[in-house]
């Protein structure tokens, strides 16, 4: 582990919180502690956290540290957790959202950090609007004028694109672009394949009221051509639908978790178990021998 700067990465994940909490330790999470904690045995395995996040927040704001500013912003501070379902790394065409949001309706987000550039921003956000009608980027405060530029030279929809910029006190600032809709680019295509089999058997079932009768190799494109046959609002809001469905009721905001893991545990599909996550994170930290 020679690159530090991908160590520190890797620790907010949710790869390292099963080796903690299953194997009772984690390679990366020692390497990361003993490299940016001074006195790190002294503390709980969460002050740890706590304080490699306060570095993250301090010299090296990365994907992960934008990725959990906007989960917590976005998703509680504007909108309800109760009603509004996230995602991430959401795979769209040849393009992947760093954060997704649904409640009525569908939200891309691209994040860039100080550390990326716009060269492929365009073809990202030609991807998200192949099956969102919302889409926007988050930046820093020094790239938000800059930004703002880029996107406003693309093609058509490039002033629709909303900016929001992340200050340097760490929150996304009231002064920014909120995203316009944009429709042009809706695909059934790359709608459908954002469902899974059983999502878009039942929207089909749901619509026409029977499946076609292909054999199993040609089903995907048979159920593709009937899914095609719909409006393209009406294809995009049955997607979204069952998008939301598939957080499902118990997938719930992580209040009881400390802020800097929240999108961690809320993006694990609810597999650790509460009790248990406190126990770690309020027990002394030991490197293992």
């Amino acid at each position: 582990m020679h690159d530090d700067s991908r160590v520190i990465n890797r620790v907010f994940s949710a790869q390292v919180l099963d080796n903690l909490l299953f194997k009772g330790h984690s390679d990366v999470f020692d390497y990361a502690a003993n490299r940016y904690v001074p006195k790190c045995e002294q503390k709980t395995v969460g002050e740890v956290f706590g304080e490699l996040y306060r570095y993250l927040r301090q010299y090296q704001r990365n994907e992960y540290f934008y990725q959990n500013t906007v989960f917590r912003s976005l998703l509680v501070r504007h909108h309800s957790p109760r009603t509004t379902v996230a995602f991430r790394q959401m795979r769209i065409g040849k393009s992947i959202a760093d954060f997704v949001m649904i409640n009525g309706e569908g939200k891309a987000y691209e994040l860039k950090s100080d550390l990326d550039n716009f060269e492929r921003l365009e073809g990202q956000l030609r991807g998200y609007l192949s099956a969102f009608s919302y889409a926007s980027v988050v930046v820093s405060e020094q790239q938000y004028e800059h930004a703002l530029g880029v996107i406003d030279a693309m093609s058509d929809f490039g002033p629709n694109i909303g900016v929001y910029k992340l200050t340097k006190r760490h929150a996304i600032s009231s002064i920014c672009r909120d995203p316009k809709r944009y429709n042009g680019l809706l695909s059934h295509e790359a709608l459908f394949k954002l469902l899974r089999k059983n999502e878009y058997e039942d929207v089909l079932l749901s619509v026409f009221h029977s499946l076609p009768k292909e054999q199993p190799v040609k089903m995907f494109r048979a159920c593709l051509e009937w899914f095609s046959q719909l409006e393209i609002a009406d294809a995009q809001q049955l997607t979204m639908s069952k998008l939301k469905e598939r957080r499902g009721p118990t997938n719930h905001f992580p209040t009881e978790v400390p802020k800097e893991l929240q999108s961690v545990v809320y993006f694990s599909d609810n597999r650790y178990d509460e009790k248990q996550l406190q126990d770690l994170l309020s027990r002394r930290y030991q490197k293992r021998r």
